[in-house]
């Protein structure tokens, strides 16, 4: 285990070429992919941002807020620059019962959930508890959704030194353009989780399941590692935060994003990086 994102990223890609079986998958695309590759990293300062390429940092940690708020349409996405969830979304752009939704309303037979707040008030009445979980992947919603959850599960330990640790499940990860993003989320939600209840981050420890590459980016992904000695920078992204915002009214404009500076080669290379829809 590295403290350089870019390093770890690249360690799985390699190992996904290398020993990656090809599948067929819903978009007909097809992937070469592996099950079960992990990442730990210390975000108690730096994010976990990778500099390899230009990706949307802005985009991903908006939608991460979007998440947090429960929204579950593409209007306030959009508001804020984030156009990819159209390819989703049903004609009325809407989603469905989504990440936000599955946070912040979980359905049961009986009633429902607050799970973000559950985790909250769990975290500050009993610091030790073994339940500080949050799970997006509800069975009973799948078919209302327009794309069930990618990164579905998460726990959250505190520390005697109170610093708050996280572990994230993923089952289905796209590793050149999803799991970049989606690891910029999860540190969004842990810092800002440790924010409200008065806690330090410290070390965020991400599963995932059906680890691919799809065909299409495969030459973008041999050029990355090729290239290894000139694009892979120290992680020294920062994320600062609004100290007077909670997990529950943070804005967008309430995080600053410090010391990202992504390598500009690769866009210059013309890669096909479309997503799979």
């Amino acid at each position: 285990m590295t403290n350089n994102i870019d390093k770890e990223l690249l360690r799985i890609y390699k190992d996904i070429l290398e020993n990656g079986e090809p599948r067929n998958d819903r978009t007909g695309v097809g992937t070469l992919a592996t099950f079960f590759q992990t990442i730990s990293f210390d975000v108690s300062k730096y994010a976990p941002v990778s500099q390899m390429r230009p990706i949307a940092v802005k985009g991903a940690i908006a939608e991460a807020i979007w998440i947090l708020k429960g929204r579950t349409d593409i209007e306030w996405l959009e508001e804020h620059k984030v156009k990819y969830w159209r390819e989703w979304a049903d004609k009325d752009g809407k989603l469905g019962k989504v990440y936000g939704y599955q946070m912040r309303n979980f359905e049961s037979k009986n009633n429902t959930c607050d799970q973000l707040k559950t985790l909250i008030d769990n975290l500050k009445s009993q610091p030790t508890g073994r339940r500080h979980l949050i799970s997006l992947w509800n069975p009973a919603n799948l078919s209302e959704q327009q794309l069930p959850p990618c990164h579905f599960l998460s726990q959250y330990y505190l520390d005697n030194n109170n610093i708050l640790h996280q572990i994230v499940m993923q089952r289905s990860c796209d590793f050149l353009l999803g799991v970049p993003h989606d690891l910029i989320i999860y540190k969004v939600f842990l810092d800002l989780i440790a924010q409200t209840i008065g806690a330090k981050p410290g070390m965020m420890n991400y599963v995932f399941g059906d680890s691919h590459i799809y065909k299409n980016h495969i030459p973008a992904v041999k050029w990355l590692i090729e290239n290894e000695d000139k694009i892979v920078q120290p992680s020294e992204v920062e994320f600062k935060y609004n100290p007077n915002k909670t997990v529950f009214d943070i804005e967008p404009e309430d995080i600053t994003v410090v010391n990202y500076s992504p390598n500009k080669e690769f866009t210059k290379q013309g890669f096909d990086t479309k997503v799979a829809v």
